[in-house]
């Protein structure tokens, strides 16, 4: 079924991030991350997705992951993330 093809995963937990339904969005960006484990924006998806879901030490993990695989992190991003999580990493 052209749905379940793995180039879907990232634009739908994407798509569930704008809708606020972050459990989806993680669901979505954990398929992603199976078939593309070496796509930065993955784990930036899925570091917002923790964010929204109050998962601070997650959320960090997978911007470092982002960070360590040469991806961008919106500074904005970083911003509450620090913010909220009380940390400056």
């Amino acid at each position: 079924m052209p749905f379940d093809i793995p180039e879907n995963y990232y634009p739908r937990g994407r798509a569930y991030l704008k809708k606020k339904s972050y459990d989806a969005a993680l669901a979505e960006f954990n398929q992603a991350a199976q078939f593309f484990p070496d796509d930065p924006m993955i784990y930036r998806g899925r570091a917002e997705a923790y964010f929204y879901l109050n998962d601070y030490a997650k959320s960090w993990d997978d911007v470092h992951r982002s960070e360590s695989l040469k991806g961008s992190i919106d500074p904005n991003f970083l911003g509450m993330l620090k913010k909220a999580s009380n940390r400056e990493e």
